[in-house]
């Protein structure tokens, strides 16, 4: 195990009995209200047991187990407020979570690392007995659902609008199958009614997509027949979608459906065909075709993920980043354009909720627990924002802005740690001054010292900008600013941050000659440039008191934002320092 570790897996050995016993008090409570559903106080009891599980877990920082108590509690809530359909799956899986968690736990206890990857079919189980995206949608897992056959079928003798037909005469026999395997009866041969119905519907299918949906859907169908995989919850969803599908077809045609014909459905049903070990000819030619085999990581290979991310290669991590920024920079889009915006219309920022959850649910998948309660708290406040619970000053959208930053630079050191840049001994610390000769422990000390003492500073002088901005005739909050920063500058003779004294020299002269010289509230451009220093030199500081490697990567937006103070502090070099006014309105 990792030094870095240590706390986690030091904390989680004092909280682990109890957090069982609370668990098993859990399963008490559940199957009380399962054998009486009339007693929703053992129901809202068992939720507040979840609720302090993921609590504590969270509090120990060990975030891919306090995932899963989190997606536990929300299904008990959906469970409570009348919103699963389909209970005794829900109570089934609530059940099982229950008894894996504690396991889950123990094997941290043994020095396997906390990878949420590990959770992903119980978390899918979870999410969908309460009809929420599968987590595989998105993280982790990145088909070519493009890819094709060459054995391409004739499409000659296919009769155009046979399959509208076709499709509202079998509907019937597919929902027959379903019922049967939901409810467990002669499941068997409701798997083979449901394969059929599948197999026909590709044969007279023109559109090689739609061929494709019936053929992934039939030869995951063929690996439950054959036992190569369990029907649990979230097979059960997607073969429940594939029934809505063909409803959408009957309804609107094969061209007009072809057209809206969902990817994602197509990438879930590769996942899982991914997962099925009894490779009939069906289920080993989807493999080969999508290359599933070189995707999935094995059991053995997910062994190596509990030891610490072994399994998800460079180039898979690359791909996730990638992803990620892009997610990222189209939520900083949005923003930005809500910001200088003459009228602000909240519509616009309706689409952030969901597309900050998936950011957080791959950063999840990848093990970076924390940033993943960074995103969801700024979604929680757009959602706040866009339903009228929170004004959308500057302030709060620089805030949500910055921390967005600090997340991007965050995952940008993870993968470089796991690409190989970042190897090595650990803790950074590069030497200045007369600090060569001293011992390495005594020299760890002082330098966690100070830059504690640089972050106390920052932090004030932070809170007296953002103060500041919310009351710009407040000048002498600009002070304690400069006061902050000439004190952060006199640690600088022995930190290794010569990079962040530019980011620092640079606000502290906008400071100066532009908010007290020339009395000038900044405008929104420069509000954002501040947010951008702000966030790191902050983030640089605490990743300089961890030891994270190669943290000049967070440096390049602090970095571009100081350039544009300095050029606007520039145009005042000229102008004689004069004492504060009143801020003008820029």
């Amino acid at each position: 195990m990792n030094t870095e570790d240590t706390v986690e897996y030091n904390s989680l050995r004092w909280v682990k009995k109890e957090l069982d016993h609370i668990l098993h008090e859990a399963q008490v409570l559940l199957s009380a209200y399962i054998e009486d559903a009339t007693s929703k106080d053992s129901l809202n009891e068992c939720i507040d047991h979840l609720h302090m599980v993921q609590g504590t877990l969270q509090m120990v920082e060990l975030y891919g187990a306090a995932q899963m108590a989190e997606e536990m509690e929300l299904l008990a809530r959906a469970v409570l407020n009348e919103k699963v359909t389909k209970k005794d799956d829900a109570y089934d899986v609530l059940m099982r979570a229950m008894l894996q968690l504690p396991d889950y736990l123990e094997s941290l206890q043994a020095g396997n690392k906390d990878v949420p990857m590990v959770l992903l079919p119980m978390l899918n189980d979870l999410r969908a007995a309460r009809n929420e995206s599968l987590l595989s949608e998105n993280v982790l897992f990145f088909p070519d659902i493009d890819a094709s056959d060459e054995e391409e079928i004739d499409i000659k003798d296919i009769e155009a609008g046979a399959l509208d037909g076709l499709a509202k005469k079998i509907r019937p026999h597919y929902q027959i199958g379903l019922i049967g395997l939901i409810k467990g009866e002669k499941v068997k041969p409701s798997l083979k009614r449901i394969f059929a119905v599948l197999t026909e519907l590709e044969k007279k299918s023109i559109n090689h997509s739609l061929r494709r949906l019936w053929n992934c859907g039939a030869a995951l169908v063929d690996g439950l027949m054959h036992d190569g995989l369990d029907a649990n919850v979230s097979v059960k969803m997607l073969l429940g979608q594939i029934d809505r599908s063909i409803k959408e077809l009957i309804a609107s045609g094969e061209d007009a459906f072809t057209e809206k014909s969902s990817r994602d459905l197509l990438k879930n049903l590769l996942y899982y065909i991914g997962r099925v070990t009894s490779d009939t000819p069906r289920v080993a030619k989807i493999k080969s075709i999508y290359k599933l085999s070189q995707l999935l990581p094995s059991d053995s290979e997910l062994d190596e993920v509990r030891a610490g991310l072994g399994g998800l290669n460079e180039e898979l991590l690359q791909t996730v980043s990638q992803g990620i920024r892009e997610d990222l920079l189209e939520v900083k889009d949005v923003l930005e354009i809500f910001v200088h915006s003459e009228t602000r219309d909240l519509d616009k920022l309706k689409i952030l909720p969901e597309l900050l959850s998936k950011i957080a649910d791959t950063l999840s998948m990848i093990g970076l627990g924390e940033p993943r309660e960074n995103v969801n708290l700024q979604r929680q406040k757009i959602e706040e924002i866009v339903a009228g619970k929170l004004e959308p000053t500057d302030t709060e959208i620089m805030e949500i802005a910055g921390v967005l930053l600090s997340v991007e630079s965050q995952l940008n050191n993870f993968i470089a740690s796991k690409s190989g840049a970042g190897k090595g001994t650990g803790r950074t610390r590069h030497r200045v001054g007369n600090m060569e000769d001293m011992p390495e422990a005594e020299y760890d000390d002082v330098l966690t010292a100070v830059i504690r003492e640089a972050l106390q500073n920052f932090s004030d002088a932070r809170q007296s900008i953002l103060n500041y901005l919310n009351d710009t005739s407040q000048t002498d909050l600009l002070k304690n600013v400069i006061q902050r920063i000439d004190e952060i500058n006199g640690a600088m003779f022995m930190l290794p941050i010569q990079r962040l004294e530019t980011q620092l020299g640079a606000l502290e002269n906008y400071i100066r000659k532009v908010l007290i010289g020339q009395g000038m509230a900044p405008d929104s451009e420069a509000q954002d440039d501040i947010a951008f220093i702000i966030t790191s030199v902050e983030y640089y500081l605490e990743a300089l008191l961890e030891g994270r490697p190669n943290i000049e990567l967070s440096m390049t937006t602090g970095e571009n934002a100081a350039k544009k103070l300095n050029e606007i502090s520039v145009a005042y070099d000229d102008m004689a320092e004069e004492e504060p006014k009143e801020p003008k309105e820029p």
